[in-house]
């Protein structure tokens, strides 16, 4: 069962559904009934807007990458004591 507690305090749970396509659909409840589900599914992750509602969206994409963020770190001098 996936559970996700927002920056609010409140916890939520993953639901899986179909569409009338029969395509599988999520969404996320505060209440506890119907088809929950296990896992996340591959290649989704858990998104929490600033106003605390969660959601279940496909992974992005980085615009930049975790390399080019160490080499922007290592070109900027340090201040720091």
């Amino acid at each position: 069962m996936v559970k996700y507690t927002n920056y609010k305090g409140n916890r939520y749970y993953l639901y899986e559904g179909v569409t009338r396509k029969g395509n599988s659909k999520y969404w996320f409840s505060k209440s506890i009934e119907g088809k929950m589900v296990d896992d996340i599914p591959e290649g989704f992750e858990i998104y929490e807007e600033p106003n605390g509602m969660v959601y279940l969206r496909k992974i992005q994409s980085k615009l930049i990458t975790n390399e080019e963020i160490e080499i922007i770190k290592d070109s900027i001098p340090c201040y720091c004591q």
